[in-house]
């Protein structure tokens, strides 16, 4: 596929720029439209309290409108017709968000980003960033040790974890499995299901099986009071064990294997606090090396979540990369569940275009983004 790369970044003035990956073509640096400070955070607080609210009658509209102030605070005009000007003539472009780690800019990267919305013009409807055909959206982490260079997998593993502590309610996983086998029929893909493990267990199963790709499915939470996203895992005597961000890298991450992608089939795995130093599941697992991440960055029903994972692995057992795939996976939902808003809540960190699981005419080694 014919396909570019687009690289939009945020530097630690709070300047925004844009780059061709992998080419010699740079945008100018501008300073952001709206600052830090100015996209008022009672409006983006508001909009994450209407996020929690799973009864709540969402109007397309004001979605749509939110998007547009999204846009507007983060694309200066001549920044987002120079990108514009890059992705012509592509099949494909591809949108990465990168924020800088450290106070003040470092909360931009807090902001539900794939709300994003090109405003309608005159003639011409907008359109979410996130749901657009021919464009993907991602967000970039570096990672701790740098990005490795990725082998072709010619046996790809994955290990399916359903967490299913007895204290919680009932996680229901039987349809993400079985999109889960129906992608290992097509594409060769070895599949091992754990059933709550406790935390000891599981770090003896990735250390032993090593596999590529890890899904999760159970229930998860943010404190934003301690600044850290949290997974229910399973603990003596039928209790419940929320295992913290940094405590989920160590069961998945060990020194001795690292998987490919981890997707967290949970409410709230994707939500960060970066002002606590890129807290959060899916951005500690990110800079741990993994490196793709999947999660949800809002709570959603299980059934949006199935339907969102049953997508997603239907999408990479067509080879499609990550990105694609949730792309696609983004649009899916919203049009099943019938609610725009859903558009947003699905946010991949990605640090190659490698496909998860490659056909036969893609062996070789895999190209990691330029950093």
């Amino acid at each position: 596929m014919n396909a570019r790369r687009i690289a939009v970044e945020v530097d630690e003035k709070g300047r925004i720029s844009a780059r061709v990956v992998g080419e010699n073509a740079y945008s100018p640096t501008l300073p952001l439209p709206l600052s830090s400070a100015d996209l008022d955070r009672q409006l983006i607080g508001l909009f994450e309290r209407w996020q929690q609210e799973r009864g709540r009658r969402w109007i397309q509209a004001e979605i749509r409108t939110f998007g547009a102030l999204l846009h507007r605070a983060l694309f200066p005009p001549d920044l987002w017709n120079w990108i514009c000007t890059a992705a012509q003539g592509y099949q494909l472009v591809r949108l990465t968000l990168t924020f800088p780690g450290t106070f003040p800019h470092a909360r931009l990267a807090s902001i539900p980003w794939e709300f994003l919305y090109r405003p309608d013009k005159q003639y011409e409807q907008g359109w979410f960033l996130a749901g657009r055909s021919g464009v993907t959206l991602s967000r970039y982490i570096p990672s701790r040790a740098g990005i490795p260079e990725l082998d072709f997998i010619r046996h790809p593993r994955l290990l399916a974890i359903v967490s299913q502590p007895k204290a919680e309610r009932r996680v229901d996983a039987d349809e993400v499995l079985a999109g889960i086998h129906r992608a290992a029929v097509d594409c060769g893909l070895e599949v091992e299901i754990v059933y709550s493990p406790g935390a000891a267990e599981l770090r003896e199963i990735i250390t032993a099986w090593q596999p590529h790709i890890v899904q999760f499915m159970g229930h998860g939470r943010f404190d934003a009071d301690r600044g850290e996203g949290r997974l229910a895992f399973a603990a003596p005597h039928g209790e419940t064990a929320w295992i913290p961000d940094s405590g989920v890298v160590d069961l998945l991450v060990t020194p001795e294997w690292t998987p490919r992608a981890v997707v967290l089939h949970a409410c709230e795995g994707g939500t960060t606090d970066y002002e606590a130093g890129f807290a959060g599941v899916a951005p500690q697992l990110c800079r741990a090396s993994v490196h793709c991440v999947v999660a949800m960055q809002y709570p959603v029903t299980n059934e949006t979540a199935t339907n969102f994972s049953t997508r997603f692995y239907h999408e990479l057992a067509q080879r499609q990369p990550p990105d694609v795939a949730v792309q696609a996976a983004r649009a899916h939902i919203a049009t099943t569940d019938n609610s725009v808003r859903l558009i947003g809540v699905p946010v991949v960190y990605l640090h190659s275009d490698a496909p998860l699981l490659p056909g036969p005419e893609q062996e070789g080694r895999n190209e990691a983004l330029p950093v």
